[in-house]
C-alpha cells in the first residue's frame, strides 16, 4: 500500500506524534498525552489535521439533481452557505460512507467523505453520474485542499485573533460555511461540531497548510491550545454518540438501525437505496445500534460480546471512559429479544444500562454557542 501523507506530516513528527495508519494515510494517533489533548478541546481549544477527508467539488447544470438522487437527504432545498450531514447508501440501503454537503451557490457544491474514502467516493460519484447522464463536473480536491479543524470553547477567539472576518454566532451560525481569511490564508470555513464543541473546519490550499498551522499554534499558546490526534477524537465523538463508518456500522447497517432515520427522507421521489429501505421497513429490525452506560472507570473493550437474561445480545463497537461524565460510555449492536430491546446488559462481567445518545450535551448547546 502506497503511504499517503498530509502537508503537515513533518510538523506532526516534530511535535512527537505517534503516527498510525488510517486507510492509506499516516495520521497522528496522539502527541503523547491523550488526556491533555482531550481536555484542551473540552475546556480550551484544540486543533487537528483533517486533510485526509475526501473532498470534492460538484458543479454544473445537473449538480443539484444529481446529488438529490445520490443522497437520501434533501439537497435541492439547501440554500447557499448552508451545510447538511449526508449518508451515502448503496443499492441495498446500507450505509457505506458519510460526510457533509455544502451549497456554494451557482449550481456548485462542496462535498466531503470519510478519511480514506475518497477513492471509493470518486468512483461512486462518477459511476452514477454516467449512469444517469447528468451534466455535472466532478473535481477531486482531496490531495490539493488541506483542512485543519479548530474546536473548543475558545475556537472563535483563536480564529478571531487571526482574521478580520465576522465570526459572531449571528454572522456565522452552526451548520453554515463561509469564505474567510485566517493568518492571510484564504479558507472555506465549515462550522461543524463532530467533537461536541464549537468548531470550525478550515479548508485551504495544501501549499498554505504549514503557514496556517504554525499561526494557529503560536497564536493559541496562551489560550491553552493543544494539537490532538485520532485517539482523542474517538473519545470526543463517542461522547456525542457520533458514529464512525466502518467501526460502528456493519455490513447491513441501514439509517434506521443506526438511529438515524431522519437522515433518509422517504418522502423524496427517489434516491440510491430507497426501494430497498421501503422493503426493509416492513420487517421488524433484529438489532439496533444503541448507547450504553457502564459505571466506574474501566470500559469493556471494543468488540466485547453483550448478554442479557443469559442470552447473547450483541456486541460493543466503541467503548471508552468519559472524563467529563465520570463513567464509561459505549455504542454497540443490541439484539431485539421477544419483540423488545433489553434495558440492561452485561459486557465482560460489567453491568451496563441502555441509555439515549448523545451522552454529552444532549441538546447541543455547546457546539451552537
Amino acid at each position: 500500500m502506497l503511504e499517503q501523507r498530509t502537508a503537515l506530516h513533518e510538523r506532526h513528527l516534530e511535535l512527537g506524534a505517534r503516527m498510525e495508519w488510517a486507510g492509506a494515510w499516516k495520521r497522528p494517533e496522539t502527541y503523547g498525552d491523550v488526556l491533555a489533548e482531550y481536555w484542551a478541546v473540552r475546556r480550551d481549544v484544540g486543533i487537528m489535521d483533517v486533510s485526509t477527508l475526501g473532498k470534492f467539488l460538484v458543479a454544473g447544470p445537473g449538480a443539484a439533481e444529481f446529488l438529490e438522487r445520490l443522497y437520501p437527504c434533501h439537497v435541492r432545498d439547501l440554500g447557499e452557505g448552508r451545510i447538511r450531514y449526508g449518508l451515502l447508501l448503496n443499492e441495498a440501503g446500507y450505509v457505506v460512507d458519510d460526510g457533509t454537503i455544502c451549497a456554494l451557490g451557482g449550481g456548485r457544491y462542496f462535498v466531503t467523505f470519510t478519511s480514506g474514502g475518497a477513492e471509493h467516493a470518486e468512483a461512486w460519484l462518477r459511476d452514477w453520474a454516467e449512469t444517469w447522464g447528468h451534466d455535472v463536473r466532478l473535481l477531486n480536491e482531496t490531495h490539493t485542499r488541506a483542512a485543519i479543524n479548530v474546536a473548543g470553547p475558545k475556537a472563535r477567539e483563536l480564529i478571531a485573533r487571526l482574521s478580520d472576518d465576522h465570526l459572531t454566532n449571528d454572522a456565522f451560525p452552526y451548520l453554515r460555511h463561509r469564505g474567510i481569511t485566517v493568518a492571510g490564508v484564504p479558507c472555506l470555513a465549515l462550522r461543524l461540531g463532530f467533537t461536541g464543541e464549537l468548531g470550525y473546519e478550515l479548508h485551504h490550499a495544501r501549499s498554505e497548510s504549514g503557514r496556517l498551522w504554525d499561526a494557529l499554534v503560536e497564536t493559541g499558546r496562551d489560550l491553552g491550545l493543544v494539537p490532538h490526534g485520532l485517539e482523542a477524537l474517538r473519545l470526543l465523538r463517542l461522547e456525542k454518540g457520533h458514529i464512525l463508518v466502518g467501526q460502528d456500522t456493519d455490513f447491513d447497517s441501514t439509517p434506521a438501525k443506526l438511529g438515524l432515520p431522519w437522515a433518509a427522507r422517504m418522502d423524496k421521489p427517489d434516491f440510491v437505496g430507497k426501494r430497498a429501505l421501503e422493503r426493509v421497513a416492513a420487517i421488524p429490525p433484529a438489532q439496533r445500534l444503541e448507547g450504553f452506560r457502564f459505571d466506574g472507570e474501566t470500559a469493556p473493550p471494543e468488540g466485547t460480546p453483550l448478554s442479557s437474561g443469559g442470552r447473547h445480545a450483541g456486541h460493543l463497537t466503541s467503548s471508552r471512559f468519559s472524563p467529563v461524565l465520570g463513567h464509561c460510555v459505549a455504542l454497540g449492536w443490541l439484539r431485539v429479544a421477544d419483540g423488545e430491546l433489553p434495558e440492561a446488559v452485561t459486557a465482560g462481567g460489567l453491568t451496563g444500562r441502555v441509555v439515549p445518545t448523545p451522552f454529552y450535551d444532549p441538546i447541543g448547546a455547546r457546539l451552537r454557542a
